[in-house]
């Protein structure tokens, strides 16, 4: 059975912006895994379609909350700077692709009372547990290596 086309304009919108449609003859499906390279937490996103008394189709993209969403995938910000000091992980992250992505992670895996960030010493601290480095390892790319070393320096000493 065929979708016969039931309105005169198509729009999308994500993220409060809204896009004219870049391709008439792809489906709301095919332009969100287009988008995933620019959007990737669009991998996940649910996809909603209103129409207007005007005959215009609005396609919004909604992300997902949750731990299956934007905040599960790595990012481009690296952690630097890895150290272990009274029970606390202390690291920078540095300048990457998704700068503002990390923070906002870091803000969803660690509630308010388990991470802080000192603005004097641009560092997060976190508590060192194994259920924190598995959290970070979600966010950074290169945490679980950062851990490795982190405990090789600490047996030396």
């Amino acid at each position: 059975m065929s979708e016969e086309k039931e309105y005169s304009k198509r729009v999308f919108k994500y993220d409060g912006k809204v896009y004219e449609d870049p391709a008439p003859d792809m489906t709301p499906e095919e332009i969100k895994k287009a988008w995933q390279p620019m959007f990737p937490e669009l991998a996940n996103a649910t996809i909603e379609e209103e129409t207007d008394d005007e005959g215009t189709l609005t396609v919004t993209f909604v992300k997902r909350a949750g731990t299956k969403g934007a905040h599960n995938r790595r990012l481009c910000v690296k952690i630097l700077d890895l150290r272990s000091e009274s029970g606390r992980y202390y690291f920078r992250i540095g300048d990457g692709n998704d700068f503002e992505g990390a923070v906002k992670a870091l803000k969803a895996q660690f509630g308010p009372g388990e991470r802080n960030w000192n603005p004097e010493t641009l560092e997060w601290d976190v508590p060192a547990t194994e259920y924190s480095e598995k959290k970070l390892a979600k966010i950074f790319p290169n945490a679980e290596a950062c851990f490795t070393i982190l405990r090789s320096q600490l047996r030396m000493f």
